[in-house]
């Protein structure tokens, strides 16, 4: 019989080995009552209790952590799209005005075609009489010029 429970032992420890892992230093599951199951020390349920404990107190520490987390990525994604809601406006506005300035700039072509073949003006020239004064007749301009016309008539 002793070596059925050893075996039976042997099998609980392979079988649960966090449990196993559980109890105290010292102390072993009680081989004498294999048959009738697991008897279980103060000592093995207050290690077990612990164990649960530890392992609620992490679960909450990581339950903290991640609502922190999502709540930071939860404002970090409200700050994006109230920014890419301005950006949206703002480009929009910029649209508009490109818009603007095109239908202008076809506008302006349009006039520089329509005036381009046109002449530019008759042109004048204003000066005053002192601003360019001609030269005093000489006296041989006025002989040429008597010589010219007495030329012309023959």
């Amino acid at each position: 019989m002793v070596g059925k429970a050893k075996q039976k032992l042997i099998f609980i420890y392979m079988k649960y080995p966090k449990i196993s892992a559980l109890v105290p230093n010292e102390e072993f599951f009680d081989s004498t009552a294999v048959n009738e199951g697991v008897w279980l020390t103060e000592g093995h349920l207050n290690s077990i209790e612990s164990a649960l404990e530890a392992s609620d107190t992490a679960i909450t520490e990581a339950v903290t952590t991640l609502q922190t987390t999502l709540t930071e990525t939860k404002d970090s994604l409200e700050k994006a799209e109230t920014s890419a809601t301005a950006l949206t406006a703002t480009l929009s506005e910029k649209e508009t005005t490109i818009s603007t300035q095109s239908a202008k700039i076809q506008e302006l072509e349009a006039k520089v075609l329509e005036l381009g073949g046109k002449p530019s003006g008759t042109g004048s020239t204003t000066t005053a009489p002192d601003d360019n004064p001609s030269p005093p007749p000489t006296s041989n301009s006025i002989a040429q010029s008597i010589l010219q016309m007495f030329m012309q008539t023959k």
